[in-house]
């Protein structure tokens, strides 16, 4: 019998003006296991160019950062192993009012797609990001499992509200190409005065992909205005974290950079700064892990330099990202 299930929500995040952190890429973290596939077939605005440029490789060390903490292991989903079909669905990222899909998408163990593009939006969202939804017909109960749960025990398709897990096959991420963004996308030094980060951007609209304020295990720790999460409260000196619109964490709320002692807002507050850098705290890990995901912290080959406290003042430049 054919089933489905959809995941439609988009997270925004605006860049303002404040006072910068900044802190350098320097290398690519070792790999658990865990994969994230970068999908360009529907960059059809050719934002991303051809393999080796600039963005490819920025997007590609933000998708390593993920690989490198992650130690879930996801059951493959291959539709060849018998008689089942389905179609992996969401938002067309050159044209995100729009649903596509790809069928009978093979995706190994351990390893999630992201499909990513571009849309003109001017001034409004620098990204958009969420997990994806499917449309099936099983022809095994295997199959079955492992596209709705991929294994994890914590998930529990069809009844809603009680999922402790969350395991996708991968979802979409869209970015603005308007010429009022200013992308940088070297990720070996700070962004400059008026730059937005590429791989600041890249690696929030990851975490939504993740399941952060889009899953249902996300969803069922959300608490009025407040996450809940066990995990996160633990990181938050025992109380609930605020959130703001669209489950973003509300920017009072201070951490540290992941594996560091060096204070960061989160990187899942909804405004972010013209010219910083805005990477994972461990607040924003404690709460991947209460969305379902083992984070393994190893702070000995973390790929982060930290180049200090700079007071850098620079002009207002408003942008959303979701």
């Amino acid at each position: 019998m054919p089933f489905a299930s959809f995941h439609t929500a988009f997270r925004s995040m605006r860049f303002v003006c404040a006072f910068a952190l900044l802190v350098n890429v320097v290398s690519a973290p070792v790999s658990r296991g865990f994969d994230i596939i970068f999908n360009y077939d529907f960059d059809t605005n050719n934002f991303f160019g051809t393999a080796g440029s600039a963005q490819r490789t920025a997007l590609e060390q933000a998708g390593a950062f993920y690989e490198s903490i992650i130690g879930d292991d996801l059951d493959a989903i291959d539709p060849t192993q018998d008689t089942s079909t389905w179609q992996a669905i969401f938002k067309d990222p050159t044209a995100t009012t729009n649903d596509v899909s790809v069928t009978d998408l093979v995706v190994p163990a351990d390893t999630i797609f992201i499909y990513v593009g571009s849309e003109d939006r001017g001034a409004g969202n620098l990204g958009l990001g969420a997990p994806g939804g499917f449309s099936a017909t099983p022809g095994s109960q295997a199959f079955y499992d492992a596209l709705t749960t991929r294994g994890e025990s914590g998930i529990t398709f069809g009844t809603p509200g009680d999922d402790t897990d969350f395991a996708p096959w991968g979802g979409m991420m869209s970015f603005n190409e308007h010429s009022s963004v200013n992308w940088t996308y070297d990720t070996g030094s700070e962004p400059g005065p008026g730059e937005v980060d590429f791989y600041s951007v890249a690696l929030h609209e990851i975490a939504h992909v993740l399941g952060f304020g889009t899953a249902e295990s996300f969803e069922r720790l959300v608490s009025g205005s407040d996450f809940i999460g066990a995990n996160a409260q633990a990181e938050n000196g025992d109380n609930p974290v605020p959130l703001v619109a669209e489950n973003h964490v509300d920017p009072s709320v201070m951490s540290t950079v992941f594996g560091t002692a060096t204070s960061q807002q989160s990187l899942m507050v909804a405004d972010l700064t013209d010219g910083t850098r805005n990477l994972l705290t461990d607040l924003d890990a404690a709460m991947l892990e209460d969305t379902g995901w083992e984070v393994i912290p190893e702070p000995g080959s973390a790929m982060l330099l930290l180049g200090g406290l700079s007071m850098l003042l620079f002009r207002r430049g408003r942008r959303q990202v979701a």
